[in-house]
């Protein structure tokens, strides 16, 4: 899959100890979305907010992080 390059700035960007975020708007791409880390994430998905809100997280954070961007 290629992506667009995005334009602008990350929405939000996160950094702590051992980890930085951050996370940017995809409008574009080409190819099928596939999971290219599967020894990490179980699987790829498209959710809507509620969807996305209800799923069990990684991070207690995220559910948070959600709202920000997409409300």
């Amino acid at each position: 899959m290629e992506i667009a390059p995005p334009s602008g700035n990350a929405l939000v960007t996160r950094q702590e100890p051992g980890l930085f975020l951050e996370i940017w708007r995809v409008e574009d791409w080409d190819g099928d979305i596939i999971n290219a880390a599967p020894d990490e994430h179980d699987a790829v998905g498209w959710f809507s907010l509620d969807e996305a809100l209800s799923l069990d997280l990684a991070d207690a954070a995220y559910p948070a992080l959600f709202k920000q961007v997409l409300s």
